[in-house]
């Protein structure tokens, strides 16, 4: 067992100890109720730019990585849907890797998606919730012409 003094590591468990006795202590004190989470490990920044469009094969979700924050590196990330914005949301996978995924069970309108981030420790960051969008097929051109002969064909 490593003493709670001996290197960087010990310093940090001593610091974050005493900072949840001293918050307990206060809120005993005072009667507040310690933060839930005085000794929270640190969250990864949130997943940025997700996109979620609709195709033949079900719902493409694209997102980037999130940047750094207190060097808390993102070991996955879990994708979650609901039918409303501020609604339940399930999710759709455990951890997965990488900056996409293709919800092959949805249908077009009405779905909101989110995607969380995770550290290696399983601290979490909430994405904020994006509704797809629909990219409809442009339209047939008019005013076209079809000539054809026994030697070829021609569009004009």
């Amino acid at each position: 067992m490593v003493p709670l003094w001996d290197g960087v590591y010990g310093r940090k468990v001593h610091r974050r100890l005493l900072h949840a006795v001293l918050l307990l202590a206060g809120s005993l004190a005072t009667g507040l109720a310690a933060p839930p989470n005085a000794l929270a490990a640190p969250r990864p920044g949130m997943p940025r730019d997700l996109q979620a469009s609709f195709t033949s094969s079900g719902m493409s979700l694209t997102w980037r990585a999130p940047a750094r924050v207190r060097e808390v590196r993102v070991a996955g990330y879990v994708v979650y849907r609901s039918h409303s914005p501020s609604g339940s949301y399930k999710a759709l996978t455990k951890r997965i890797t990488g900056g996409r995924y293709l919800d092959r069970s949805a249908r077009a309108g009405g779905l909101f998606y989110r995607v969380v981030a995770l550290s290696a420790s399983g601290a979490r960051s909430f994405g904020s919730p994006v509704a797809p969008k629909l990219v409809h097929p442009p339209a047939a051109p008019t005013g076209l012409a079809v000539s054809a002969d026994h030697m070829a064909n021609s569009v004009s």
